[in-house]
């Protein structure tokens, strides 16, 4: 690891056992590798190693984890010396078909398949520990710059940013890719949110702006979130969900680029669930217009699964199961 990384930067590790085997905890995968073959793949458990008969086998144990993972890239001007507070920036710089400079943001969320840890170990490569910065660098050298870059420079800026066909294949492609190429690696990938041909000031709002949001789970309290990044529930794992408050045009940006997805509007308060209902992106009730504020007085929870927003409602408001809409029926 480096300095930067924290403990829950770790995707996989190698660790010691002792003279009764090896535990694995709630949320880890057990991996026990005796002679350079895999003796055994286990949850939650104990696991006795390999000792031998007439030799000691050389015996290596790591422990993998199940929680999500999230990665945040971002195409960003080269020229601007304004840097992210968290995520990597891409270093290649993509150009339109009409000669303009995408800027934009690609958030990811993965996370360690059971039947697919044992691919996560060639990612250690010669390491003590395999984190996200590991998986960010194969993800960022085999998939978002070669996809990106040429499907992006295929169209134009006006194309990028209203045209839902063009945006649907670009988002599809991607995703293909993702899905690929951390599947080799015993990844799976749970979501992907993706916003680009940003203007400077949806950029800012994007990256810089930090709201504070008042904690059901918290008793209340006002705890720090970001504005249009993921979220994270009471355990402090991240779910691939992104709140937008007071902030329309990061808003209809995400329905521009996510009309698959889906939404919930929930009261500015954010503690109460009467009034709370979930909406697909496309639902006409929740339809952007000129004149309408929609995240003033409805904050608006969105995911490109229904899943990850029923789990974040499910963590937020203990069980609350959030009330579908009777006129998009999600």
């Amino acid at each position: 690891m480096t300095q930067q990384e924290s403990r829950d930067d770790i995707v996989l590790e190698r660790v010691q056992h002792d003279r009764r085997g090896l535990i694995a905890g709630p949320h880890q995968i057990g991996i026990i590798v005796a002679d350079g073959k895999v003796s055994a793949v286990f949850s939650e458990g104990r696991r006795e190693v390999p000792t031998g008969v007439f030799r000691r086998p050389d015996v290596q144990t790591f422990l993998a984890y199940t929680r999500p993972f999230r990665l945040e890239f971002w195409l960003n001007d080269p020229g601007d010396s304004s840097m992210p507070d968290e995520g990597i920036v891409l270093d290649r710089p993509i150009i339109t078909a009409d000669g303009q400079l995408v800027t934009g943001w690609v958030d990811i969320t993965f996370w360690v398949r059971h039947d697919g840890c044992v691919d996560t170990l060639r990612l250690l490569d010669g390491n003590g520990a395999v984190t996200k910065r590991h998986v960010a660098r194969e993800v960022q050298g085999e998939v978002l710059a070669k996809v990106l870059a040429v499907d992006l420079r295929k169209h134009d800026m006006s194309d990028l940013r209203g045209n839902e066909d063009v945006l649907r294949g670009i988002y599809a492609s991607l995703e293909r890719e993702l899905k690929s190429t951390l599947d080799s690696y015993g990844l799976s990938l749970t979501n992907l949110s993706l916003l680009w041909g940003l203007s400077v000031d949806e950029q800012d709002a994007l990256r810089k702006k930090r709201r504070v949001l008042p904690s059901p789970s918290n008793g209340g309290k006002s705890v720090p979130h970001q504005s249009n990044s993921v979220t994270t529930d009471s355990q402090g794992t991240e779910n691939g969900v992104i709140v937008f408050k007071n902030d329309d045009a990061g808003y209809r940006n995400w329905l521009r680029v996510q009309p698959g997805g889906y939404v919930l509007n929930a009261n500015s308060d954010m503690r109460t669930t009467s009034d709370m209902r979930l909406h697909r992106a496309t639902c006409w009730t929740l339809e952007p217009t000129r004149y309408r504020t929609l995240t003033v007085s409805w904050y608006k929870v969105c995911a490109t699964s229904k899943a990850a927003i029923e789990v974040w409602v499910r963590q937020q408001y203990n069980g609350f199961v959030p009330v579908p809409c009777g006129t998009c029926h999600p």
